[in-house]
Protein backbone atom coordinates (compact mmCIF):
# COMPACT_ATOMS: atom_id res chain seq x y z
CA UNK A 1 0.00 0.00 0.00
CA UNK A 2 1.30 3.50 -0.89
CA UNK A 3 -0.61 6.45 0.58
CA UNK A 4 -3.76 4.34 0.67
CA UNK A 5 -3.20 2.87 -2.82
CA UNK A 6 -2.77 -0.84 -3.53
CA UNK A 7 0.36 -1.35 -5.67
CA UNK A 8 1.35 -4.65 -7.29
CA UNK A 9 4.81 -5.09 -8.84
CA UNK A 10 6.29 -7.77 -11.10
CA UNK A 11 9.79 -6.98 -12.41
CA UNK A 12 12.77 -8.40 -14.27
CA UNK A 13 15.90 -6.30 -13.72
CA UNK A 14 19.60 -6.67 -14.64
CA UNK A 15 22.21 -4.94 -12.46
CA UNK A 16 25.84 -4.32 -13.43
CA UNK A 17 27.57 -3.54 -10.12
CA UNK A 18 30.85 -2.57 -11.83
CA UNK A 19 29.30 -0.02 -14.19
CA UNK A 20 26.55 0.87 -11.72
CA UNK A 21 23.80 0.39 -14.31
CA UNK A 22 20.26 -0.93 -13.99
CA UNK A 23 18.43 -2.49 -16.93
CA UNK A 24 14.66 -2.70 -16.45
CA UNK A 25 13.70 -5.43 -18.93
CA UNK A 26 10.16 -5.77 -17.65
CA UNK A 27 8.40 -4.02 -14.83
CA UNK A 28 4.67 -4.54 -14.62
CA UNK A 29 2.88 -2.26 -12.17
CA UNK A 30 -0.71 -2.10 -11.08
CA UNK A 31 -1.95 0.85 -9.04
CA UNK A 32 -5.27 -0.40 -7.73
CA UNK A 33 -6.68 -1.55 -11.12
CA UNK A 34 -4.61 0.69 -13.44
CA UNK A 35 -2.00 -1.38 -15.35
CA UNK A 36 1.36 0.27 -16.09
CA UNK A 37 4.59 -0.93 -17.71
CA UNK A 38 7.98 0.56 -16.90
CA UNK A 39 11.16 -0.29 -18.81
CA UNK A 40 14.49 1.26 -19.74
CA UNK A 41 17.86 1.78 -18.06
CA UNK A 42 19.43 3.90 -15.38
CA UNK A 43 23.13 4.47 -14.59
CA UNK A 44 25.28 6.56 -12.29
CA UNK A 45 27.68 9.22 -13.60
CA UNK A 46 30.47 10.98 -11.72
CA UNK A 47 28.24 13.99 -11.07
CA UNK A 48 24.77 12.80 -11.88
CA UNK A 49 22.66 10.14 -13.61
CA UNK A 50 21.94 8.86 -17.11
CA UNK A 51 18.50 7.51 -17.80
CA UNK A 52 16.15 6.28 -20.46
CA UNK A 53 12.90 5.37 -18.73
CA UNK A 54 9.52 4.79 -20.31
CA UNK A 55 6.17 4.41 -18.55
CA UNK A 56 3.14 3.20 -20.53
CA UNK A 57 -0.43 2.15 -20.10
CA UNK A 58 -2.12 0.82 -23.22
CA UNK A 59 -5.86 0.60 -23.75
CA UNK A 60 -6.67 0.86 -20.05
CA UNK A 61 -10.18 1.62 -18.89
CA UNK A 62 -11.17 5.10 -17.78
CA UNK A 63 -12.53 3.53 -14.61
CA UNK A 64 -9.03 2.14 -13.95
CA UNK A 65 -7.55 5.62 -14.28
CA UNK A 66 -10.08 6.99 -11.77
CA UNK A 67 -9.19 4.18 -9.36
CA UNK A 68 -5.60 5.49 -9.28
CA UNK A 69 -6.74 8.95 -8.07
CA UNK A 70 -5.55 10.14 -4.61
CA UNK A 71 -7.29 8.62 -1.58
CA UNK A 72 -9.13 11.84 -0.68
CA UNK A 73 -11.01 11.55 -4.00
CA UNK A 74 -12.04 7.94 -3.47
CA UNK A 75 -15.52 8.80 -2.10
CA UNK A 76 -16.24 10.60 -5.38
CA UNK A 77 -14.69 7.79 -7.47
CA UNK A 78 -16.76 5.14 -5.73
CA UNK A 79 -19.97 6.96 -6.63
CA UNK A 80 -18.98 7.55 -10.26
CA UNK A 81 -19.56 5.24 -13.23
CA UNK A 82 -17.05 5.58 -16.07
CA UNK A 83 -16.12 3.84 -19.32
CA UNK A 84 -13.76 4.48 -22.22
CA UNK A 85 -10.24 3.54 -23.25
CA UNK A 86 -7.17 5.40 -22.02
CA UNK A 87 -3.53 5.44 -23.28
CA UNK A 88 -0.44 6.88 -21.61
CA UNK A 89 3.16 7.01 -22.85
CA UNK A 90 5.73 9.00 -20.85
CA UNK A 91 9.50 9.05 -21.40
CA UNK A 92 12.44 10.56 -19.51
CA UNK A 93 15.70 10.37 -21.48
CA UNK A 94 19.10 12.03 -21.02
CA UNK A 95 21.62 13.04 -18.40
CA UNK A 96 20.93 14.75 -15.12
CA UNK A 97 24.07 16.66 -14.11
CA UNK A 98 23.80 19.13 -11.25
CA UNK A 99 23.55 22.73 -12.54
CA UNK A 100 24.39 21.60 -16.12
CA UNK A 101 21.81 19.40 -17.77
CA UNK A 102 18.41 17.78 -17.35
CA UNK A 103 16.87 14.90 -19.28
CA UNK A 104 14.26 15.36 -22.00
CA UNK A 105 10.66 14.71 -21.03
CA UNK A 106 7.89 13.52 -23.36
CA UNK A 107 4.28 12.64 -22.62
CA UNK A 108 1.45 11.47 -24.83
CA UNK A 109 -2.00 10.66 -23.50
CA UNK A 110 -5.36 9.96 -25.05
CA UNK A 111 -8.91 9.03 -24.16
CA UNK A 112 -11.67 7.94 -26.53
CA UNK A 113 -15.30 6.92 -26.30
CA UNK A 114 -15.41 8.05 -22.64
CA UNK A 115 -18.51 8.30 -20.48
CA UNK A 116 -18.83 9.54 -16.91
CA UNK A 117 -21.82 9.79 -14.58
CA UNK A 118 -21.84 10.53 -10.88
CA UNK A 119 -24.44 8.82 -8.74
CA UNK A 120 -27.83 8.63 -10.43
CA UNK A 121 -27.18 11.47 -12.91
CA UNK A 122 -29.86 11.20 -15.62
CA UNK A 123 -27.52 12.46 -18.38
CA UNK A 124 -23.86 11.38 -18.36
CA UNK A 125 -20.89 13.04 -19.98
CA UNK A 126 -20.56 11.10 -23.21
CA UNK A 127 -18.24 10.96 -26.18
CA UNK A 128 -15.31 12.15 -24.04
CA UNK A 129 -12.20 12.49 -26.17
CA UNK A 130 -8.71 13.71 -25.27
CA UNK A 131 -5.48 13.81 -27.23
CA UNK A 132 -2.52 15.68 -25.74
CA UNK A 133 1.27 15.75 -26.10
CA UNK A 134 3.91 17.42 -23.93
CA UNK A 135 7.54 17.78 -25.03
CA UNK A 136 10.10 19.48 -22.73
CA UNK A 137 13.67 19.26 -24.10
CA UNK A 138 16.11 19.37 -21.21
CA UNK A 139 13.13 20.09 -18.93
CA UNK A 140 13.42 23.75 -19.94
CA UNK A 141 10.07 25.41 -19.33
CA UNK A 142 10.63 28.05 -22.04
CA UNK A 143 11.20 25.26 -24.58
CA UNK A 144 8.28 23.16 -23.44
CA UNK A 145 5.61 22.49 -26.05
CA UNK A 146 2.08 21.47 -25.08
CA UNK A 147 -0.32 20.38 -27.78
CA UNK A 148 -3.88 19.39 -26.98
CA UNK A 149 -5.49 18.42 -30.26
CA UNK A 150 -8.84 17.59 -28.74
CA UNK A 151 -10.75 17.84 -25.50
CA UNK A 152 -14.45 17.27 -26.09
CA UNK A 153 -17.58 15.80 -24.59
CA UNK A 154 -21.36 16.06 -24.73
CA UNK A 155 -24.02 16.13 -22.04
CA UNK A 156 -27.71 16.13 -22.94
CA UNK A 157 -28.10 18.55 -25.85
CA UNK A 158 -24.95 20.46 -24.87
CA UNK A 159 -21.35 20.08 -25.94
CA UNK A 160 -17.80 21.21 -25.19
CA UNK A 161 -14.81 21.35 -27.56
CA UNK A 162 -11.33 22.80 -27.02
CA UNK A 163 -7.88 22.76 -28.61
CA UNK A 164 -4.62 24.30 -27.38
CA UNK A 165 -1.08 24.66 -28.67
CA UNK A 166 1.48 26.44 -26.47
CA UNK A 167 5.26 26.81 -26.52
CA UNK A 168 7.17 28.27 -23.58
CA UNK A 169 6.12 29.61 -20.20
CA UNK A 170 7.86 32.98 -19.77
CA UNK A 171 6.83 34.49 -23.13
CA UNK A 172 4.40 31.83 -24.31
CA UNK A 173 3.38 31.42 -27.94
CA UNK A 174 -0.15 30.10 -27.92
CA UNK A 175 -2.97 29.12 -30.20
CA UNK A 176 -6.26 27.80 -28.94
CA UNK A 177 -9.99 27.57 -29.34
CA UNK A 178 -12.99 26.85 -27.11
CA UNK A 179 -16.56 26.26 -28.25
CA UNK A 180 -19.20 25.26 -25.74
CA UNK A 181 -22.95 25.33 -25.27
CA UNK A 182 -23.75 23.72 -21.93
CA UNK A 183 -26.55 23.35 -19.45
CA UNK A 184 -24.41 23.71 -16.31
CA UNK A 185 -27.04 21.98 -14.15
CA UNK A 186 -26.78 18.85 -16.35
CA UNK A 187 -22.98 19.06 -16.37
CA UNK A 188 -22.89 19.45 -12.57
CA UNK A 189 -25.13 16.44 -11.98
CA UNK A 190 -22.99 14.37 -14.37
CA UNK A 191 -19.63 15.15 -12.71
CA UNK A 192 -20.90 15.45 -9.12
CA UNK A 193 -19.99 17.93 -6.37
CA UNK A 194 -16.28 18.56 -6.99
CA UNK A 195 -16.03 21.24 -4.30
CA UNK A 196 -18.39 23.59 -6.14
CA UNK A 197 -21.84 23.67 -7.72
CA UNK A 198 -22.62 25.46 -10.99
CA UNK A 199 -25.96 26.12 -12.64
CA UNK A 200 -27.40 27.97 -15.60
CA UNK A 201 -26.79 28.09 -19.34
CA UNK A 202 -23.25 28.77 -20.60
CA UNK A 203 -22.42 29.63 -24.21
CA UNK A 204 -18.81 30.45 -25.06
CA UNK A 205 -16.85 30.81 -28.31
CA UNK A 206 -13.24 31.92 -27.94
CA UNK A 207 -9.97 31.80 -29.86
CA UNK A 208 -6.45 33.13 -29.33
CA UNK A 209 -3.34 33.17 -31.52
CA UNK A 210 -0.02 34.84 -30.80
CA UNK A 211 2.64 35.49 -28.19
CA UNK A 212 2.32 37.03 -24.75
CA UNK A 213 5.42 39.13 -23.97
CA UNK A 214 6.02 41.01 -20.74
CA UNK A 215 9.07 43.15 -19.98
CA UNK A 216 9.22 44.17 -16.33
CA UNK A 217 5.86 45.78 -15.57
CA UNK A 218 5.07 46.46 -19.24
CA UNK A 219 3.05 44.24 -21.58
CA UNK A 220 4.67 44.30 -25.02
CA UNK A 221 2.46 41.84 -26.85
CA UNK A 222 -0.65 39.72 -26.35
CA UNK A 223 -2.19 37.04 -28.54
CA UNK A 224 -4.83 38.25 -30.95
CA UNK A 225 -8.10 36.95 -29.56
CA UNK A 226 -11.86 37.01 -29.74
CA UNK A 227 -14.37 35.97 -27.11
CA UNK A 228 -18.14 35.81 -27.27
CA UNK A 229 -19.99 34.33 -24.31
CA UNK A 230 -23.10 34.49 -22.20
CA UNK A 231 -24.52 33.13 -18.93
CA UNK A 232 -28.24 32.83 -18.30
CA UNK A 233 -29.93 32.00 -14.97
CA UNK A 234 -26.48 31.23 -13.53
CA UNK A 235 -25.73 30.10 -10.00
CA UNK A 236 -22.57 29.29 -8.09
CA UNK A 237 -21.70 27.90 -4.69
CA UNK A 238 -18.73 26.12 -3.22
CA UNK A 239 -17.72 24.34 -0.08
CA UNK A 240 -17.80 26.78 2.84
CA UNK A 241 -20.45 29.07 1.30
CA UNK A 242 -23.65 29.33 3.33
CA UNK A 243 -25.56 30.98 0.50
CA UNK A 244 -25.17 30.74 -3.28
CA UNK A 245 -24.80 33.39 -5.94
CA UNK A 246 -28.03 33.25 -7.94
CA UNK A 247 -29.71 34.80 -10.96
CA UNK A 248 -26.33 35.49 -12.58
CA UNK A 249 -26.72 36.98 -16.04
CA UNK A 250 -23.92 38.09 -18.35
CA UNK A 251 -23.24 38.92 -22.00
CA UNK A 252 -19.53 39.28 -22.74
CA UNK A 253 -17.69 40.12 -25.95
CA UNK A 254 -13.99 40.93 -26.12
CA UNK A 255 -11.43 41.04 -28.90
CA UNK A 256 -8.04 42.23 -30.01
CA UNK A 257 -7.42 41.94 -33.76
CA UNK A 258 -3.64 42.35 -33.50
CA UNK A 259 -1.05 41.85 -30.75
CA UNK A 260 -1.34 45.32 -29.21
CA UNK A 261 -3.30 45.17 -25.93
CA UNK A 262 -4.20 48.84 -26.35
CA UNK A 263 -6.49 47.83 -29.21
CA UNK A 264 -8.57 45.56 -26.98
CA UNK A 265 -12.33 46.03 -27.07
CA UNK A 266 -14.53 44.82 -24.20
CA UNK A 267 -18.32 44.75 -24.07
CA UNK A 268 -20.06 43.51 -20.91
CA UNK A 269 -23.83 43.79 -21.02
CA UNK A 270 -26.61 42.64 -18.73
CA UNK A 271 -24.33 42.00 -15.75
CA UNK A 272 -26.58 40.84 -12.91
CA UNK A 273 -26.22 38.74 -9.74
CA UNK A 274 -28.17 38.17 -6.54
CA UNK A 275 -27.04 36.92 -3.11
CA UNK A 276 -29.92 36.97 -0.64
CA UNK A 277 -31.03 40.61 -0.87
CA UNK A 278 -27.63 41.79 -2.13
CA UNK A 279 -27.76 42.87 -5.75
CA UNK A 280 -25.27 43.72 -8.48
CA UNK A 281 -26.01 44.92 -11.98
CA UNK A 282 -24.22 46.97 -14.59
CA UNK A 283 -22.49 47.10 -17.95
CA UNK A 284 -19.09 48.06 -19.39
CA UNK A 285 -17.89 49.06 -22.87
CA UNK A 286 -14.19 49.85 -23.43
CA UNK A 287 -12.12 50.61 -26.53
CA UNK A 288 -8.47 51.52 -27.19
CA UNK A 289 -6.59 51.38 -23.89
CA UNK A 290 -4.62 54.60 -23.32
CA UNK A 291 -7.19 56.92 -24.95
CA UNK A 292 -10.18 54.90 -23.96
CA UNK A 293 -13.78 55.49 -25.03
CA UNK A 294 -15.90 54.02 -22.27
CA UNK A 295 -19.50 53.58 -21.23
CA UNK A 296 -20.08 51.90 -17.89
CA UNK A 297 -22.50 51.58 -15.03
CA UNK A 298 -22.38 49.67 -11.76
CA UNK A 299 -25.12 49.53 -9.14
CA UNK A 300 -24.85 47.40 -6.02
CA UNK A 301 -26.48 47.09 -2.62
CA UNK A 302 -24.58 44.89 -0.16
CA UNK A 303 -24.96 43.89 3.46
CA UNK A 304 -21.26 43.43 4.22
CA UNK A 305 -22.02 40.83 6.89
CA UNK A 306 -23.22 38.49 4.11
CA UNK A 307 -19.81 38.55 2.37
CA UNK A 308 -18.44 36.16 4.98
CA UNK A 309 -21.24 33.73 4.13
CA UNK A 310 -20.35 33.86 0.42
CA UNK A 311 -16.55 34.06 0.61
CA UNK A 312 -15.38 33.35 4.15
CA UNK A 313 -11.91 34.58 5.11
CA UNK A 314 -10.49 33.29 8.37
CA UNK A 315 -10.35 36.08 10.94
CA UNK A 316 -12.10 38.65 8.71
CA UNK A 317 -15.33 40.21 9.95
CA UNK A 318 -17.30 42.80 7.99
CA UNK A 319 -20.49 44.61 8.84
CA UNK A 320 -22.67 47.47 7.68
CA UNK A 321 -24.61 48.33 4.55
CA UNK A 322 -22.95 49.55 1.36
CA UNK A 323 -24.68 51.16 -1.60
CA UNK A 324 -22.74 52.16 -4.73
CA UNK A 325 -24.05 53.77 -7.92
CA UNK A 326 -21.66 54.59 -10.78
CA UNK A 327 -22.34 55.96 -14.25
CA UNK A 328 -19.58 57.05 -16.64
CA UNK A 329 -19.53 57.88 -20.33
CA UNK A 330 -16.89 59.47 -22.54
CA UNK A 331 -13.17 59.24 -23.26
CA UNK A 332 -10.42 58.62 -20.69
CA UNK A 333 -7.25 60.17 -22.11
CA UNK A 334 -5.17 61.65 -19.26
CA UNK A 335 -2.35 62.81 -21.56
CA UNK A 336 -4.83 65.09 -23.33
CA UNK A 337 -6.64 65.96 -20.10
CA UNK A 338 -9.85 64.36 -21.31
CA UNK A 339 -12.06 62.55 -18.84
CA UNK A 340 -15.45 60.84 -19.09
CA UNK A 341 -18.65 62.40 -17.80
CA UNK A 342 -19.08 60.62 -14.48
CA UNK A 343 -21.42 60.41 -11.52
CA UNK A 344 -20.61 58.23 -8.49
CA UNK A 345 -22.52 57.94 -5.24
CA UNK A 346 -21.26 55.81 -2.35
CA UNK A 347 -22.90 55.33 1.01
CA UNK A 348 -21.91 53.09 3.93
CA UNK A 349 -23.89 52.95 7.14
CA UNK A 350 -22.45 51.72 10.45
CA UNK A 351 -19.67 49.72 8.82
CA UNK A 352 -17.22 47.46 10.65
CA UNK A 353 -13.91 45.99 9.49
CA UNK A 354 -11.96 43.48 11.56
CA UNK A 355 -9.02 41.60 10.05
CA UNK A 356 -6.94 38.65 11.29
CA UNK A 357 -3.97 41.00 11.77
CA UNK A 358 -5.34 42.97 14.74
CA UNK A 359 -7.78 42.07 17.55
CA UNK A 360 -9.81 45.31 17.48
CA UNK A 361 -12.08 46.44 14.60
CA UNK A 362 -12.43 49.74 12.83
CA UNK A 363 -16.06 50.46 13.58
CA UNK A 364 -18.89 52.93 13.10
CA UNK A 365 -17.66 53.55 9.56
CA UNK A 366 -19.99 55.98 7.82
CA UNK A 367 -19.43 57.21 4.30
CA UNK A 368 -21.61 59.59 2.33
CA UNK A 369 -19.70 60.61 -0.79
CA UNK A 370 -20.34 61.71 -4.35
CA UNK A 371 -18.11 62.41 -7.33
CA UNK A 372 -19.51 64.26 -10.30
CA UNK A 373 -17.92 65.39 -13.55
CA UNK A 374 -20.31 66.88 -16.14
CA UNK A 375 -17.81 67.94 -18.83
CA UNK A 376 -14.95 66.21 -20.73
CA UNK A 377 -12.40 68.14 -18.65
CA UNK A 378 -12.00 68.55 -14.89
CA UNK A 379 -13.52 72.00 -14.50
CA UNK A 380 -16.91 70.63 -13.47
CA UNK A 381 -15.51 67.99 -11.11
CA UNK A 382 -17.11 68.00 -7.66
CA UNK A 383 -15.93 65.65 -4.90
CA UNK A 384 -18.19 65.82 -1.87
CA UNK A 385 -17.50 63.90 1.36
CA UNK A 386 -20.37 64.59 3.74
CA UNK A 387 -18.78 63.06 5.78
CA UNK A 388 -16.42 60.10 6.07
CA UNK A 389 -16.04 59.00 9.69
CA UNK A 390 -14.97 56.03 11.79
CA UNK A 391 -13.95 55.04 15.31
CA UNK A 392 -10.81 53.02 16.02
CA UNK A 393 -9.56 52.03 19.47
CA UNK A 394 -12.10 54.44 21.00
CA UNK A 395 -10.76 57.40 18.97
CA UNK A 396 -13.17 59.02 16.50
CA UNK A 397 -12.06 60.58 13.23
CA UNK A 398 -14.13 62.53 10.74
CA UNK A 399 -13.46 64.44 7.55
CA UNK A 400 -15.85 66.58 5.54
CA UNK A 401 -14.72 67.89 2.19
CA UNK A 402 -16.10 69.59 -0.87
CA UNK A 403 -13.53 69.93 -3.66
CA UNK A 404 -14.52 71.47 -7.00
CA UNK A 405 -12.84 72.20 -10.34
CA UNK A 406 -9.59 70.22 -10.33
CA UNK A 407 -8.07 72.66 -12.85
CA UNK A 408 -8.51 75.55 -10.41
CA UNK A 409 -9.13 73.72 -7.17
CA UNK A 410 -11.75 75.20 -4.83
CA UNK A 411 -11.86 73.46 -1.49
CA UNK A 412 -13.81 73.41 1.76
CA UNK A 413 -12.32 70.83 4.13
CA UNK A 414 -12.91 70.09 7.80
CA UNK A 415 -11.06 67.27 9.59
CA UNK A 416 -11.35 66.42 13.26
CA UNK A 417 -10.04 63.44 15.22
CA UNK A 418 -7.14 61.13 15.96
CA UNK A 419 -5.62 58.23 14.01
CA UNK A 420 -3.12 55.70 15.37
CA UNK A 421 -1.19 54.93 12.17
CA UNK A 422 0.72 52.01 13.66
CA UNK A 423 -2.34 50.12 14.84
CA UNK A 424 -4.34 51.00 11.73
CA UNK A 425 -1.53 49.65 9.53
CA UNK A 426 -1.76 46.38 11.47
CA UNK A 427 -5.49 46.19 10.75
CA UNK A 428 -4.65 46.52 7.04
CA UNK A 429 -1.94 43.85 7.22
CA UNK A 430 0.84 46.41 6.63
CA UNK A 431 2.89 45.71 9.74
CA UNK A 432 6.57 45.76 8.81
CA UNK A 433 6.25 48.70 6.41
CA UNK A 434 7.54 51.09 9.06
CA UNK A 435 4.31 53.08 9.27
CA UNK A 436 3.54 54.22 12.79
CA UNK A 437 2.70 57.07 15.11
CA UNK A 438 -0.33 59.12 16.10
CA UNK A 439 -1.89 61.92 14.08
CA UNK A 440 -4.33 64.37 15.69
CA UNK A 441 -6.05 66.78 13.34
CA UNK A 442 -8.33 69.78 13.94
CA UNK A 443 -8.31 71.66 10.65
CA UNK A 444 -10.55 74.03 8.70
CA UNK A 445 -9.53 74.95 5.16
CA UNK A 446 -11.53 76.94 2.62
CA UNK A 447 -10.32 78.75 -0.49
CA UNK A 448 -9.04 78.21 -4.02
CA UNK A 449 -5.85 77.42 -5.85
CA UNK A 450 -6.07 80.68 -7.81
CA UNK A 451 -6.36 82.84 -4.68
CA UNK A 452 -3.42 81.02 -3.09
CA UNK A 453 -1.26 81.49 -6.19
CA UNK A 454 -2.16 85.18 -6.54
CA UNK A 455 -1.77 85.69 -2.79
CA UNK A 456 -5.29 86.94 -2.17
CA UNK A 457 -5.04 85.73 1.41
CA UNK A 458 -8.12 87.70 2.44
CA UNK A 459 -10.17 85.20 0.41
CA UNK A 460 -8.66 82.18 2.18
CA UNK A 461 -9.86 80.74 5.45
CA UNK A 462 -7.32 78.18 6.65
CA UNK A 463 -6.81 77.56 10.33
CA UNK A 464 -6.47 74.80 12.89
CA UNK A 465 -3.74 72.60 14.25
CA UNK A 466 -2.08 69.30 13.52
CA UNK A 467 -0.19 67.15 16.03
CA UNK A 468 2.02 64.20 15.21
CA UNK A 469 3.70 61.86 17.68
CA UNK A 470 6.33 59.21 16.85
CA UNK A 471 5.43 59.24 13.16
CA UNK A 472 7.85 57.52 10.79
CA UNK A 473 7.83 58.49 7.12
CA UNK A 474 10.02 58.12 4.06
CA UNK A 475 10.68 60.81 1.45
CA UNK A 476 11.83 59.62 -1.99
CA UNK A 477 14.59 62.21 -2.19
CA UNK A 478 16.28 60.95 1.00
CA UNK A 479 17.74 57.47 1.52
CA UNK A 480 16.67 57.02 5.18
CA UNK A 481 13.34 57.39 6.97
CA UNK A 482 12.53 60.28 9.29
CA UNK A 483 11.10 59.65 12.74
CA UNK A 484 9.09 62.64 13.93
CA UNK A 485 9.03 62.33 17.71
CA UNK A 486 6.93 65.46 18.11
CA UNK A 487 5.36 67.76 15.56
CA UNK A 488 2.98 70.53 16.58
CA UNK A 489 1.78 72.74 13.73
CA UNK A 490 -0.89 75.36 13.25
CA UNK A 491 -2.14 77.02 10.09
CA UNK A 492 -2.57 80.70 9.37
CA UNK A 493 -4.11 81.21 5.92
CA UNK A 494 -1.35 80.01 3.53
CA UNK A 495 1.28 79.51 6.25
CA UNK A 496 2.14 76.37 8.18
CA UNK A 497 3.74 77.31 11.50
CA UNK A 498 6.04 74.86 13.26
CA UNK A 499 5.27 75.29 16.96
CA UNK A 500 7.35 72.29 18.02
CA UNK A 501 9.34 69.91 15.82
CA UNK A 502 11.67 67.22 17.10
CA UNK A 503 12.87 64.48 14.76
CA UNK A 504 15.66 62.00 14.15
CA UNK A 505 17.15 60.95 10.83
CA UNK A 506 19.69 58.17 11.03
CA UNK A 507 22.25 59.40 13.57
CA UNK A 508 21.14 63.02 13.22
CA UNK A 509 18.76 64.90 15.51
CA UNK A 510 16.72 67.84 14.23
CA UNK A 511 14.76 70.55 16.01
CA UNK A 512 12.92 73.22 14.02
CA UNK A 513 10.84 76.31 14.66
CA UNK A 514 9.59 78.70 12.02
CA UNK A 515 7.08 78.51 9.23
CA UNK A 516 6.43 77.47 5.64
CA UNK A 517 4.75 79.98 3.34
CA UNK A 518 2.49 79.46 0.28
CA UNK A 519 1.69 75.89 1.38
CA UNK A 520 -1.71 75.73 -0.38
CA UNK A 521 -0.26 76.95 -3.67
CA UNK A 522 2.58 74.42 -3.38
CA UNK A 523 0.17 71.54 -2.71
CA UNK A 524 -2.26 72.42 -5.51
CA UNK A 525 0.19 73.58 -8.22
CA UNK A 526 3.05 71.71 -9.82
CA UNK A 527 6.19 73.81 -9.79
CA UNK A 528 4.93 76.38 -7.28
CA UNK A 529 7.77 77.28 -4.87
CA UNK A 530 7.53 76.47 -1.18
CA UNK A 531 9.08 79.25 0.85
CA UNK A 532 9.91 79.50 4.51
CA UNK A 533 12.25 80.50 7.30
CA UNK A 534 13.44 78.20 10.08
CA UNK A 535 15.75 78.00 13.03
CA UNK A 536 17.42 74.60 13.20
CA UNK A 537 18.88 73.34 16.47
CA UNK A 538 20.81 70.08 16.60
CA UNK A 539 23.41 68.35 18.72
CA UNK A 540 24.64 66.38 15.72
CA UNK A 541 24.09 66.34 11.94
CA UNK A 542 25.63 63.59 9.78
CA UNK A 543 25.45 65.09 6.29
CA UNK A 544 26.53 61.85 4.59
CA UNK A 545 23.15 60.39 5.52
CA UNK A 546 21.37 63.01 3.40
CA UNK A 547 23.19 62.18 0.19
CA UNK A 548 21.13 60.98 -2.77
CA UNK A 549 21.12 57.16 -3.15
CA UNK A 550 22.50 57.66 -6.69
CA UNK A 551 25.34 59.90 -5.61
CA UNK A 552 28.87 58.47 -5.18
CA UNK A 553 29.95 57.80 -1.63
CA UNK A 554 31.99 60.44 0.07
CA UNK A 555 35.65 59.47 0.42
CA UNK A 556 37.16 59.44 3.90
CA UNK A 557 39.11 62.60 4.59
CA UNK A 558 42.94 62.34 4.68
CA UNK A 559 43.47 65.84 5.95
CA UNK A 560 41.47 68.81 7.07
CA UNK A 561 41.70 70.31 3.57
CA UNK A 562 40.30 67.22 1.78
CA UNK A 563 37.08 67.82 -0.14
CA UNK A 564 34.43 65.11 0.31
CA UNK A 565 32.44 63.98 -2.72
CA UNK A 566 28.76 63.26 -3.01
CA UNK A 567 25.65 65.37 -3.29
CA UNK A 568 23.25 66.39 -0.55
CA UNK A 569 19.91 66.62 -2.37
CA UNK A 570 17.44 69.39 -1.59
CA UNK A 571 13.99 69.62 -3.17
CA UNK A 572 14.06 71.73 -6.35
CA UNK A 573 10.86 73.61 -5.54
CA UNK A 574 11.90 74.78 -2.07
CA UNK A 575 13.13 78.28 -1.25
CA UNK A 576 13.78 78.04 2.48
CA UNK A 577 16.08 80.13 4.66
CA UNK A 578 17.68 78.17 7.46
CA UNK A 579 19.51 79.54 10.49
CA UNK A 580 21.36 76.54 11.87
CA UNK A 581 22.76 76.09 15.37
CA UNK A 582 24.56 72.74 15.19
CA UNK A 583 26.98 71.57 17.87
CA UNK A 584 28.60 68.95 15.62
CA UNK A 585 28.42 68.26 11.87
CA UNK A 586 30.26 65.55 9.97
CA UNK A 587 30.69 64.82 6.28
CA UNK A 588 33.07 62.52 4.47
CA UNK A 589 35.07 61.86 7.63
CA UNK A 590 35.37 65.52 8.52
CA UNK A 591 33.94 66.65 11.86
CA UNK A 592 33.16 70.30 12.42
Amino acid sequence: MAHGQKVELDLLTQVDTKKLTFQLDRTDLKVNTLPLQLNGNFSFLNSGYRMDLRLRSNNAGLEDLLNAFPPDMMPWVQQTKASGRFDLDARLKGDYVVDKSMPDFQLTCGLKDGTLAHGDAPKPLSGIRLRADVNAPGMHMDSMHVQMDTLSFAVGQGSFFATMNMTGIHDPLMKGRVDTDLDLDEWQRAVGPLGMTLGGKLVLHAMANGRFIRKGNSIKSIPAFSLDGSIRHGSFSRKGMDIPVEKAWLDLKASCTDNDYRHTAIDIDSLNALVLKNTLHGHLHLRNMGHTPMDASLHTVVNLHDIDRVYPVNGMELGGNLKLDLETHGVLWPEKKRYPITHVEMRMDNGTVKTPYYPKPVERINIDATLTNNTPDLRSTDIDLRPVSFVFEGRPFQIKADVKDLDNIRYDINSDGTIDLGKLSRVLGMEGYGLGGIVESHLLARGSKKDAETRHYDRLYNKGNLKLRDVTFKASMFPLPFTLQRGDFHFEQDNMVFDAFRATYGKSDIGLDGKLEHVIAWVTSSGAPLQGHFNLISDRIVLDEFRSPDAPAAKPAKAASSKPSGVVVLPKDMDVQLDAHVKQASYGGLTM
